[in-house]
This record gives structure tokens, C-alpha cells and sequence, in this order.
């Protein structure tokens, strides 16, 4: 009986456990809208500093292999659609790893003293 009882807490414990966890807002890429959808979930989920890495990821994602003012032109969409395969199925801090990643293009802070 002592066992059951403690074999029941158990198992209620797991399972108000895994409704309190929340869910970590990850991309989906399965269409255009979900993925514009599934960011804008994500973007809101994070404090402001976070929602700040996290665009300035996506900006560095979406210019790799700007070379120029006219591969810049090429490119107007500066939102997660045209990167949404790469960035299919990750959350914010796997977006953000990925884009510290992309060596080829720097950003500046120009408001550093």
C-alpha cells in the first residue's frame, strides 16, 4: 500500500512537473506565415535584451554572402522567410549561436564610445 501511494506521488509530482515546464518557442518552417508566426512568438517570449540578440541574428543570417550594394538590393526582405530552412526547428539561443557563426558579416555598434 505505502508503495502505491508513494509510486501515485510520484507520478503526480511528473506530471504537474511537465505542465508547469513551458515550452521553448521554436521556428517553424513549414510555411511562410508559420515561420513569420513562430518568430514573432519567439521574439516576444524574450526580455529586451534578448529580443535584441535575436534581431540582430536574423540580420546577420539573412546577409551572409552580401558582398556588395547590389547583392544588398537583392535582398529586401530582411526577415526570417528567406532563412526560415536554415533556421527550421530552433529556438532563440540555437538562432543566435548560429548567426555568431557567420564570420562573414560584422556588425558595428557606431553608438560606442
Amino acid at each position: 500500500m505505502r508503495k502505491t501511494l508513494i509510486c501515485t506521488g510520484l507520478l503526480l509530482a511528473m506530471c504537474a512537473g511537465s505542465a508547469i515546464a513551458k515550452e521553448v518557442p521554436r521556428i517553424d518552417a513549414s510555411s511562410d506565415e508559420a515561420a513569420s508566426s513562430s518568430f514573432a512568438a519567439m521574439f516576444d517570449a524574450l526580455p529586451a535584451a534578448g529580443q535584441a540578440e535575436l534581431a540582430v541574428a536574423m540580420l546577420k543570417l539573412n546577409m551572409r554572402g552580401v558582398n556588395s550594394a547590389y547583392d544588398l538590393a537583392g535582398r529586401p526582405d530582411p526577415s526570417i522567410v528567406p532563412i526560415k530552412d536554415d533556421v527550421s526547428g530552433m529556438t532563440a539561443a540555437e538562432i543566435i549561436a548560429l548567426a555568431q557563426d557567420a564570420n562573414d558579416v560584422k556588425i558595428v555598434d557606431v553608438t560606442a564610445d
